[in-house]
């Protein structure tokens, strides 16, 4: 990869609430689990939205919003999510936070809207119904991972945030505090599972256990001492070992990482000045 990061990886730990939540209301959508091919994280070419002048900014930040986001989009997409990333109140422009501020006469917003299969979206709420849940909002899983993991400096100063989930990668970039691209990449968790399940000859349920127990995913710091237990080896056959195991898993996790940063690449961003975070 040509990509260059001035400071090291940082991985986390999601809490496991957490972490089922953005899966339920944001992999979904970005296509980890429903494997939607059509999700759109759609730049609206920086053009403003013009809105009518009402009492506060609050009341046209809103308003701009909804206006981009009930936008013609087509019969079969939804829109998920619209993200603002500029205001513009009177002749002042490139507002992050106008809250606070008085609009005397023209207030814009500047926005992405993240758009995907009203298919695969009502069959999510359908999900969360059936969990008798309430959905008030809905969040693209780049986006929320971005206000979770981030900081402020990190987003303004520009930052990776690469999500392996179960059948997807996903690659966000954030720069100038603003979402500047999210891309997936078809190898995540479930290609490691396989693996697993391959060197080991053992079913696919059992490898995903092996994997969250006792995976690792670099070789040098995994254990020669800890001993994959299986039943299924002859007399005569060595037990494979933590370490042994991670050869493969570092082999597949390294390839993931390459190819985030090819992404990144191929998007023009050749060096990442900030954070890249692995979760």
């Amino acid at each position: 990869a040509e990509c260059a990061t001035s400071n090291p990886f940082r991985a986390h730990l999601l809490h496991p609430l957490t972490s089922y939540l953005l899966t339920s209301f944001g992999s979904g959508l970005l296509c980890a689990e429903a494997r939607a091919r059509d999700t759109e994280y759609k730049d609206l070419g920086r053009k403003p939205l013009e809105v009518p002048m009402r009492h506060t900014v609050q009341e046209e930040s809103e308003t701009g919003k909804k206006r981009l986001q009930n936008s013609v989009v087509g019969d079969e997409r939804e829109v998920v999510q619209v993200i603002p990333d500029y205001y513009r109140l009177d002749d002042i422009e490139n507002i992050r936070k106008p809250k606070g501020m008085t609009v005397h006469n023209a207030f814009e917003v500047t926005g992405n809207r993240v758009l995907t299969s009203k298919t695969h979206l009502h069959t999510i709420y359908k999900s969360i119904e059936n969990l008798r849940l309430d959905c008030n909002e809905t969040f693209c899983t780049s986006h929320a991972l971005g206000e979770l993991l981030l900081n402020d400096e990190e987003k303004d100063y520009g930052s990776v945030i690469i999500d392996i989930g179960a059948g997807l990668t996903t690659v966000s970039y954030f720069e100038d505090g603003i979402l500047q691209l999210s891309q997936s990449i078809e190898l995540a968790g479930e290609d490691i599972t396989r693996t697993i399940s391959d060197v080991l000859n053992v079913p696919l349920k059992r490898a995903e256990e092996i994997k969250v127990t006792q995976g690792h995913a670099f070789y040098d710091l995994a254990s020669p001492q800890v001993i994959i237990e299986l039943d299924n080896l002859e007399p005569d056959e060595e037990p494979y070992t933590q370490k042994e195991l991670a050869d493969y898993i570092e082999e597949i996790v390294e390839e993931i990482i390459l190819r985030s940063f090819d992404v990144l690449r191929k998007a023009g961003i050749n060096r990442v000045k900030g954070n890249v975070v692995l979760t």
